[in-house]
């Protein structure tokens, strides 16, 4: 001490000419870098893991995915959905709120709500194991492969039937139309607009493979503390 006067340091207790080093820069850095992350994934974008075949071809099990909480849904996009209190779906929107549809040899037909026409639903992406045909030849004799040429198709073989949809809902089915739980079941139906999470946006689903490096990694990385931290009790 000089006169009473005690010398200047920082709150680190280190003198107050000493710089910020590298090492304090990077901890910064990645202390920012992991608040952006938390934010962005508490507000706009957040991974998800599909498990499952309900959505093959379009996403593969264990595929890791970016939805979009911000973005709001329409006709054809993929969304994810609160089912249960413990379970989320993934589904494809086929109708929304006052639209009707129907489906007849397997083929869905929908009318837009204003609309006056029913339209035949070209569905690229809805897809069934051909190789379940020999199946349901055997099991329906009366089974006319050349006649059932829609997308839609079932083990039961069951068409939908004329369904209205109601105000603040929506009808979602999987793109693998054999192996999917949706509007089709009694359990699902219609789905509520407020139980969806988020839409997966197309370029999610396509650039899909290139950053699920990232999400696996991290994924590896919370098993580690899991089992460190549970294991240090």
């Amino acid at each position: 001490m000089v006169n009473g006067a005690i010398e200047r340091k920082n709150l680190l207790g280190m003198p107050q000419e000493e710089k910020f080093t590298l090492f304090d820069v990077l901890l910064i850095v990645l202390i920012a870098l992991l608040l952006i992350n938390v934010f962005v994934q508490t507000v706009w974008l957040s991974p998800v893991e599909v498990s499952g075949t309900s959505m093959e071809k379009t996403l593969d099990h264990e595929d890791w995915l970016l939805i979009d909480k911000l973005k709001k849904a329409k006709r054809g996009d993929v969304v994810v959905f609160k089912a249960t209190k413990t379970d989320n779906y993934i589904k494809r929107i086929i109708a929304m709120e006052g639209d009707e549809l129907y489906s007849e040899n397997g083929v869905i037909y929908l009318k837009i709500s204003g609309a006056d026409e029913f339209v035949a639903l070209k569905e690229d992406y809805a897809y069934y194991d051909p190789d379940k045909i020999e199946y349901i030849k055997d099991k329906f004799s009366n089974f006319d492969e050349e006649k059932f040429k829609g997308t839609y198709l079932n083990e039961k073989l069951d068409d939908i039937p004329h369904t209205v949809i109601e105000k603040g809902h929506i009808f979602v089915l999987g793109d693998n139309r054999w192996g999917s739980k949706d509007s089709r079941n009694p359990s699902v139906a219609q789905v509520d607009e407020e139980t969806i999470i988020g839409i997966v946006p197309k370029w999610a689903i396509d650039g899909r493979k290139s950053y699920a490096w990232y999400f696996e990694f991290i994924e590896k990385v919370n098993l580690w503390l899991k089992e460190t931290f549970n294991g240090s009790k």
